[in-house]
């Protein structure tokens, strides 16, 4: 009988847990969220269903992270394109929202040194 080497085994099971671990929710997903919507004639990516899609990949991200502790730098670049490109879509939404995080964030730190300083 072939036995299988101790590094196969850990890639082995390190697949499975990626499929098991995103494939389902993201199927899941796909399946009760439209992927695209329709804008004024023009077809974008749904940012709830893309919100959930990350979610579902955060064992994947954790993954990249390790990856790209030691990556060079072009895979760094490759996947930041990718990324963005991705992205695109809904671009002007997430600038909505980074924005609103941003200000409401710096109200929030205002109310927290008030908090601090009546302590």
């Amino acid at each position: 009988m072939n036995k299988i080497s101790s590094k196969k085994k850990i890639i082995i099971y390190n697949f499975l847990g990626f499929i098991f671990s995103i494939l389902p929710p993201a199927i899941a997903v796909i399946s009760y969220f439209p992927i695209w919507s329709e804008r004024s004639g023009t077809s974008v990516f749904s940012g709830f269903a893309l919100f959930l899609l990350v979610i579902c990949a955060l064992p994947l991200f954790k993954f990249l992270k390790k990856m790209l502790s030691c990556a060079s730098i072009w895979m760094f670049w490759f996947l930041l394109f990718i990324f963005l490109y991705l992205m695109k879509g809904i671009l002007n939404e997430l600038i909505v929202i980074a924005f609103t995080g941003f200000i409401f964030g710096i109200i929030g730190a205002l109310f927290f040194k008030l908090a601090e300083k009546n302590k």
